[in-house]
């Protein structure tokens, strides 16, 4: 049995805030992606929910789209401050970025409800909305609870640098829905599940060989990019931080190049 990222992946956090279900729109299959945009950039009042990396992108996209059409910018909320795992001049960085654009950022204060037209947040703010994007990021699947396989204190599958289940080495798991024990801390990020990918299907074809595999072991720093809207982006890089057209264009030639091979890759 063999669990990997393209066959199971990880749910959304918080969505059992109530009303949460029923009202907010989530890009989780990723074939929903389209259809949610198109609401957002037609709606009066949106609203993401989520400081992280995709929370502050799909926000900035939204409201760039959106100052071209004369329509106003979007409201983010975050439970945290914004990129909260990143260093304190990313977070600052990140926050005066969004502030230029025009967003409306409320931080440090998560939404206890959601009704029909309104978000109660636990600060006591009433917000009128019409559409709502909830992107709180990753929540291990339940299924892991229940299947008695080892788990981290959060429910993800708990595995070796091999990307192994130690007590069931013919179970293998890699990207949002697994935790490395050597590495407890490692974020649920894509760069990382993609880098693993190589290490999974390795070490996969080594277990089918009954022969020696690789050990995963993560960078000390990632090249992250991040798409500000009207082709911006911002790079980080460990203490590098550059906000400009060319950090845009390197991650756009990143991105289709890696979307290349995928094509290349899947085709028939």
């Amino acid at each position: 049995m063999i669990f990997c990222p393209s066959t199971l992946e990880s749910l959304t956090a918080g969505i059992e805030i109530p009303g949460a279900r029923k009202h907010a729109l989530r890009i989780k299959p990723n074939y929903r992606i389209e259809e949610v945009a198109n609401k957002l950039w037609n709606a009066s009042e949106p609203v993401v929910i989520g400081g992280g990396a995709g929370g502050v992108e799909m926000a900035l996209a939204l409201t760039a789209k959106r100052k071209n059409e004369g329509k106003r910018p979007v409201t983010l909320i975050s439970h945290s401050t914004i990129l909260e795992k990143a260093t304190e001049k990313a977070q600052l960085k990140v926050k005066n970025i969004l502030q230029n654009k025009g967003l409306t950022l409320i931080t440090q204060e998560k939404v206890s409800n959601i009704t029909s037209n309104h978000l109660i947040t636990s600060g006591g703010k009433n917000i009128k909305y019409d559409q709502v994007l909830w992107l709180t990021g990753p929540k291990a699947p339940e299924m892991f609870r229940t299947s008695k396989l080892p788990i981290d204190h959060a429910g993800y599958i708990l595995v070796d640098d091999t990307l192994q289940v130690k007590e069931h080495p013919a179970i293998f798991a890699a990207g949002d829905c697994a935790s490395i024990k050597q590495y407890p801390e490692l974020p649920k990020a894509g760069v990382i599940a993609v880098r693993q990918a190589a290490i999974l299907w390795e070490n996969i074809k080594a277990f089918m060989n009954e022969t020696s595999g690789y050990r995963f072991k993560p960078k000390s720093t990632y090249l992250s990019i991040l798409s500000t809207g009207q082709k911006e982006g911002l790079l980080l890089y460990g203490n590098i931080q550059v906000h400009h057209h060319l950090s845009w264009l390197l991650k756009d030639r990143i991105d289709k190049k890696f979307i290349g091979k995928y094509k290349q890759t899947t085709s028939f």
